[in-house]
């Protein structure tokens, strides 16, 4: 009998959802923390499935980590706050909540006037406030979502895991909206690894591994958007300099 069979039963016994047993083979399979207590120059030696994968999990972690974060605060403000979606208040706070947002993009694109830039960038005040006006109308939007959630614990089963799932797909929005916050507040860095050519000078980023002997360069940091490529055995970098940068 296979072990997957014989973990279904066991949790099934005991209770368990069933659920948990894929979920451990995934992350047998996957391995997702030997990615995470990898450095930067490791990581780039990992296939572009699994790095694919690490990053379908990381965002899945993110999505469930907010989840249960605004879930707790709408629990707990629901006797004392009424997050009422169709009113003036709750179309004004989307509103400027989305105009912080571009705002905090241009200034990380460098879209706007220098001076501009570089007051903002270089002003823990301004970018803090920035931040806490995002994080507060953020917060003020997704509530209405959450207490219509806390009601259908109230109705059938079929529509709580209905509930549960929209919630999900719209909580899964949070990691990529966040990334200009992070970004902004150097929470959280992209950092790329390259080595340059020993003729030209140029820079040939390390982009992952094609198989067990070979990885995949390019003349820029993004896959999509290199105009070259260049393909090198890993023993070749064995001997060479590998330089590391945080994205601007």
């Amino acid at each position: 009998m296979e072990l997957e069979i014989v973990l279904n039963k066991l949790a099934n016994s005991l209770g368990i959802p069933s659920v948990i047993v894929p979920l451990f083979f995934l992350l047998r399979m996957f391995k997702p923390l030997s990615f995470f207590s990898a450095n930067v120059v490791e990581q780039r030696m990992f296939s572009k499935e699994r790095i694919f994968y690490f990053k379908a999990f990381k965002h899945v972690f993110y999505t469930f980590f907010w989840m249960s974060t605004l879930f707790s605060t709408a629990f707990y403000l629901k006797d004392f706050v009424d997050w009422e979606p169709n009113n003036v208040y709750f179309y004004l706070v989307l509103v400027v909540g989305e105009l912080v947002w571009f705002f905090i993009f241009l200034i990380n694109q460098d879209a706007l006037h220098y001076r501009t830039v570089s007051f903002v960038k270089n002003n823990r005040l301004i970018k803090s406030l920035l931040v806490i006006i995002f994080m507060g109308c953020l917060w003020s939007v997704y509530m209405p979502f959450y207490q219509l959630l806390l009601l259908s614990f109230e109705t059938s089963t079929l529509m709580i895991g209905i509930s549960i799932g929209t919630i999900f797909i719209v909580t899964s929005f949070i990691p990529f909206i966040l990334r200009p916050i992070s970004r902004l507040i150097k929470w959280s860095t992209v950092k790329t690894v390259y080595i340059r050519d020993k003729e030209q000078g140029r820079k040939w980023f390390v982009l992952y591994a094609i198989n067990q002997d070979t990885v995949l360069l390019g003349d820029s940091s993004e896959v999509k958007a290199c105009k070259e490529n260049m393909i090198m055995k890993i023993e070749d970098l064995y001997n060479r300099p590998i330089k590391i940068e945080e994205n601007k």
